[in-house]
């Protein structure tokens, strides 16, 4: 891992800390930060950019610099947070939306504070209609956020993303990158979600009414709001569960106008969240490949599949980068089984077993397989090794309802025996000064 500051790369480091956080339902904005002991022989200044890369030049971070404090001669430690930061010190006034695009809005909230904004094409654009307070900027775009059902992402990408729940793909973490069995527990059962929407009319308010106000150049304009509950209960909730609604209140942005559908998919949404007991932690191999946000898979070890979205990562670093990743709202069910059997000239060299949801459009890299043994020639035994090179860079298709067996053919690339390397298959070949190199 390196640390980018104004054009200078710092490659030695110490002491790297890193991990995100990300809540699909948006009812809270983190601000993600690393912090890093940068060995250096001079200062380096707040109030800049700092670019967290892995050594292949992935771009794993680009956040604000907000501390940078000498830990020795020869190390500073610098702090560093994403654009929410800068989002959450910006002050917006109260205002009426009266039918607005949300990604204008959304655009809006970066392109006035100098921030870049990379916003899903999948992001609902039905028009807002709603009040909101006073409030910074990032509170505003929580609040918006919530309401058409989005979520942010500020790791592993050189702006904010702005993401529509709806779009996400499930990943799975097979077990091959899996270093133990995940751990789940099981929660409360959330035995229903209570939200209230709002609705407005211009005009003088009572002594009982509740009202709110904006100013538009100068003019005080007073809007009468009414309020109106809707719920949704678990069904899937025991009798002998205890009550334990979520309540969801003062977010004056959700209107039920004429209808009730922005509340009602709002509620919707959130049950899919909410009505899942499990939460599960699992360190896997990770290089980037998860983040916060991203609906995920995992084979829990039983024959049992546990979905849904992680909430944090935390990342340890070496060799191969892992992390330790949460997931507070997951379904667990049982899974297909897939069995991958690699297969040379009609003998089985290799299988791998996975655990799939039915439905799961699966893609899995066949990876080169060696095999070693011993080989007898003319009374002579000795050691050999075989290097298997797959037909196909990855096994693929569509899970059913019932144990599915995928062959995927081989053929053998490199083999060494009795001292004799026979070259069947190359991907490259190059030479250079009279060394040649084969990949």
């Amino acid at each position: 891992m390196k640390i980018v500051i104004d054009s200078t790369v710092y490659g030695t480091i110490r002491n790297l800390q890193f991990g995100s956080d990300a809540d699909v339902t948006c009812q809270e904005l983190p601000i993600n930060e690393f912090t890093v002991d940068i060995r250096t022989e001079t200062n380096i200044a707040v109030g800049q950019y700092a670019y967290l890369y892995n050594d292949d030049d992935t771009l794993w971070a680009k956040y604000w610099i907000v501390d940078a404090v000498w830990y020795s001669d020869k190390y500073i430690t610098i702090r560093a947070q994403s654009d929410l930061l800068l989002l959450s010190q910006a002050k917006l006034p109260a205002k009426m939306y009266m039918g607005v695009n949300p990604v204008t809005l959304i655009q809006n909230l970066f392109t006035s504070n100098n921030l870049l904004v990379d916003i899903d094409s999948n992001v609902p654009t039905t028009l807002i209609t709603g009040f909101v307070p006073e409030q910074t900027a990032r509170d505003r775009l929580q609040w918006i956020c919530f309401a058409i059902g989005a979520f942010i992402q500020t790791d592993f990408t050189d702006r904010t993303k702005i993401i529509a729940v709806s779009s996400m793909t499930a990943k799975a973490a097979l077990n091959s990158i899996v270093y133990y069995r995940p751990q789940i527990e099981y929660g409360d059962w959330v035995t229903g979600i209570r939200l209230y929407a709002y609705n407005f009319f211009e005009g003088s308010p009572s002594s009982t009414d509740e009202y709110v106000q904006e100013k538009i150049d100068g003019v005080t304009h007073t809007y009468i709001q009414s309020e109106q509950e809707f719920f949704i209960a678990n069904p899937n909730t025991p009798q002998t569960a205890p009550e334990n609604v979520i309540e969801i209140r003062g977010i004056t942005l959700i209107t039920y106008g004429s209808g009730s559908e922005v509340a009602n998919n709002i509620l919707n949404r959130l049950s899919r969240y909410y009505f899942k007991r499990a939460a599960v932690t699992a360190d896997i191999i990770n290089n980037g490949e998860f983040t916060a946000g991203d609906s995920v898979i995992l084979d829990d070890g039983t024959g049992n599949i546990v979905q849904g979205y992680i909430g944090r990562t935390n990342f340890s670093f070496g060799h191969n980068h892992k992390s330790t990743i949460n997931i507070a709202s997951a379904d667990v069910s049982e899974g297909v089984r897939l069995n991958i059997v690699a297969e040379h000239d009609g003998d089985e060299i290799a299988k791998d077993v996975y655990y799939l949801p039915s439905g799961y459009i699966y893609s899995i890299e066949n990876k080169y397989i060696g095999k070693t043994g011993f080989e007898t020639q003319d009374g002579e035994t000795s050691y050999a090794k075989t290097l298997y090179r797959p037909q196909n860079t990855a096994a693929t298709g569509t899970m059913g309802n019932t144990e599915t067996t995928d062959t995927q053919e081989y053929d053998i690339c490199l083999k060494n025996s009795f001292g004799n390397l026979e070259v069947l298959i190359v991907d490259e070949l190059a030479e250079s000064s009279g060394v040649v190199s084969i990949k």
